[in-house]
């Protein structure tokens, strides 16, 4: 091996000016595809107040993330930052402030590689740490006090790549002996074609198959340890299928065995050992589905098996099926994007979650198993058929086909076409409030309005008949705000006004109403119909909801019973404001108020009650469903719940699990035959099935980071300054 010359070869300053370069062209316009991203991705920014660029990440056994930055090593414990720092006067101190490389041992020793300190070893207990700098006077020390990456082999040797991020020079490869506490060094000799192809290393890879490979700034290197020689791939300009770029900044192997590797200017490449040949994939400025930058600095596969890809100008996940890339990048007027579009590091931890190390923006996380719900938004011809707080009314068929209303009228949704089919959209003149489905031999669809009337669709003819209030007829529906649908198990179809409740019959075409009457007590509580269900045990009963309290009607008396909210009685209804009503698989009436959640017992007409202080998001319920395990889930005006029954327990979901909006709507709930579910929100529609929501099954590891006692005046408690607490076995 050749002698280090100590005139190193430098470029000082190129990768600095193409940073600030990349930075200035992010504060110009870009094309608006280039920022279309998906709505479901949603990314938590954690600023920090020591270090804002992180230039690597890893997480450590006990579940802490550590993060190098130019300020300090930083450990975070998912709550606050510990900041480890350079002491001018302790020696057992961190050896510069410039943190570039991190590794964990397989005995849980935390390698730290700085930029012109050298390489350091943190002792967990007594925080503390050694340092292994470069001496010029003993060849068996560290090349070069500049260290580019660190990687333990299967065999526990310990690798040290030098390279200067400032200045680019390196002095080589560097193997470390545990027991002598000497390193071995490999370096460049222009004389040797079987040395390695440059001094400045800024990636150690080891495959499945033990192979290490080495990434410099003048090619990538395939190490074969027994004979100590490296085999040299290059780009090469006549060579499509060459290496795109010789500056190989990142390595990479994911679940498939497949190497990628990550260049600076020559964007990602694919390995295909076989054929020895690399496919490219770099940015094209007319294609928004290729990488959005040629500089990739960053690689991870998260669980569900997506590579994303860190580069110069935002985050990429690419589809192996399509090789395609979806762009994620900063958008100032968005806190759910990328803080910064220079993305430096990556580290997916046990949970899943992927975490994203930028340049000056700190760190963003991204909990694919916390997107739970896809928002649906199909592909359309006109995007005001699904804009903001448009819709309203939602409804699938038993063939399959999807209604949502509109302002404009009716939309309609089916399998085999995408885009979707905008129907009667100047006869409604009114936004739809709820639609339902007519299960009598016709095959007709109910459409109730804000205003306008019922309507009829003949589905076999397409002929649309209005019902509205006509005040010279009596047998006319009572009011033309239409505010719920029902048909019940003998085909009579009820119909919620906000003028009262209507019986349609379908013989003579008309309407028999039921009003309140204040001198009599067996009408409906009040006019204000906002729900209607049918009770599943008793025969010719419904259950009636309103703006002031809950009704049972017996059908074929036309008497009303009213369960109203008596204030000394904790056993009655909630609040006599009622948004939604549903009957379980048992039997059970649930009745969504403006105050919680009341499950009533019709044998002994008492009402128990679920509230925020229960785990509900909210009081107001606007829709209820059962899913197919007996679980009611529950849209409110701050998020959607399931409630397990038989524990009495909530659990909720709200933005960051991929809802569009946690305000929900009445009347716009509904489940398919095939167990969807589907609630209608502010922003667009939850589609979901009940058994695709999983919560994370990791169990985080218990790791004491801190004690406090409290037989003091302190009434917080005084903490036990006790360093390395998390890593002693006692204190």
């Amino acid at each position: 091996m050749k002698a280090i010359n100590s005139s190193l070869q430098t470029s000082r300053g190129t990768m600095w000016l193409e940073i600030i370069g990349v930075v200035l062209a992010l504060t110009l316009p870009l094309p608006a595809r280039l920022f279309a991203q998906e709505p479901s991705v949603k990314f938590e920014r954690i600023a920090l107040e020591e270090g804002r660029t992180v230039y690597c990440m890893l997480q450590d056994h006990q579940g802490f993330l550590w993060l190098g930055t130019a300020d300090g090593l930083i450990k975070y414990d998912g709550y606050g930052f510990t900041a480890y720092r350079h002491d001018a006067f302790d020696s057992l101190s961190l050896s510069t402030n410039f943190v570039y490389a991190l590794c964990e041992d397989r005995s849980g020793t935390l390698w730290v590689g700085t930029v012109g300190g050298g390489l350091n070893r943190f002792e967990r207990e007594r925080e503390q740490f050694t340092r292994f700098v470069h001496d010029p006077n003993n060849p068996h020390s560290l090349s070069f006090n500049s260290v580019g990456a660190i990687h333990e082999d299967h065999t526990g040797a310990l690798w040290i790549g030098t390279a200067d991020l400032l200045s680019e020079a390196g002095a080589g490869l560097n193997k470390f002996d545990r027991a002598t506490q000497q390193f071995v060094r490999f370096v460049h000799d222009s004389s040797d074609v079987r040395s390695l192809s440059h001094n400045s290393v800024w990636d150690i890879f080891e495959d499945h198959t033990g192979t290490l490979w080495i990434g410099t700034q003048r090619g990538l290197n395939k190490f074969e340890r027994e004979k100590g020689q490296f085999t040299h791939f290059l780009h090469d300009p006549d060579n499509p299928n060459s290496l795109s770029h010789s500056d190989v900044r990142v390595i990479y192997e994911d679940r498939a065995r497949t190497l990628w590797f990550g260049t600076r200017g020559g964007g990602l490449n694919r390995f295909d050992r076989d054929q020895q040949v690399f496919t490219r994939f770099r940015f094209d400025r007319n294609n928004p589905r290729s990488l959005s930058q040629d500089s990739v600095l960053a690689i991870s596969e998260d669980q569900t098996g997506a590579l994303w890809i860190g580069t110069f100008r935002g985050l990429n996940r690419f589809d192996r099926t399509r090789e395609e890339f979806a762009r994620f990048v900063s958008d100032p007027n968005n806190i759910h994007t990328l803080s910064n579009n220079l993305i430096w590091s990556l580290c997916q931890d046990r949970t899943g979650t992927l975490w994203v190390g930028t340049f000056f923006g700190g760190i963003d996380k991204f909990d694919p198993g916390r997107a739970r719900f896809k928002p649906f938004v199909p592909e359309s011809n006109n995007a005001s058929i699904l804009s903001e707080k448009s819709i309203g009314g939602i409804y699938w068929d038993e063939a399959g086909t999807r209604w949502i209303g509109t302002p404009a009228g009716l939309a309609r949704f089916e399998h085999a076409v995408k885009p979707f089919a905008h129907l009667f959209n100047k006869s409604f003149n009114s936004q739809v409030n709820c639609i339902s489905g007519d299960f009598s031999p016709r095959g007709t669809l109910w459409i109730g309005t804000n205003g306008n009337g019922l309507y009829r669709i003949d589905h076999s003819t397409g002929k649309l008949t209005r019902f509205v209030y006509d005040p010279n007829d009596p047998h006319s529906i009572s009011d033309s705000q239409i505010t719920a649908i029902h048909q019940d198990r003998f085909g009579t179809l009820w119909v919620g006004t906000l003028g009262g409740l209507n019986r349609f019959d379908r013989e003579k075409e008309r309407f028999v109403r039921f009003l309140h009457d204040q001198n009599d007590p067996y009408s409906i509580s009040t006019d204000a119909v906002t729900a209607i269900c049918e009770d599943s045990v008793a025969q010719n009963t419904l259950w009636i909801a309103t703006g002031d309290g809950l009704n049972r009607l017996d059908s074929q008396t036309g008497r009303f019973t009213r369960f109203l909210n008596d204030p000394k009685d904790p056993k009655s209804l909630s609040d006599n404001f009622i948004w939604s009503l549903h009957v379980d698989h048992t039997g059970k009436l649930w009745v969504g108020t403006n105050a919680g959640l009341d499950c009533f017992d019709t044998t002994i007409e008492k009402f128990a009650h679920y509230t925020t202080k229960d785990g509900l998001p909210s009081g107001q319920i606007m829709g209820i469903l059962e899913d197919d395990r007996g679980r009611l889930w529950v849209g409110t005006m701050k998020g959607l719940s399931y409630f397990n029954p038989e524990t009495g327990s909530f659990r909720s979901y709200g933005l960051a699990d991929g809802l569009a909006a946690n305000e929900f709507l009445n009347m716009s709930h509904h489940k398919s035959v095939d167990g969807k579910l589907f609630f209608l929100s502010l922003k667009g529609v939850a589609a979901f099935h009940p058994d695709s929501i999983t919560d994370n099954p990791y169990i985080p590891p218990v790791v004491i980071t801190a004690l406090k006692r409290y037989n003091t005046d302190d009434a917080e408690g005084t903490a036990i300054e006790e360093k390395g607490i998390s890593a002693k076995k006692e204190v």
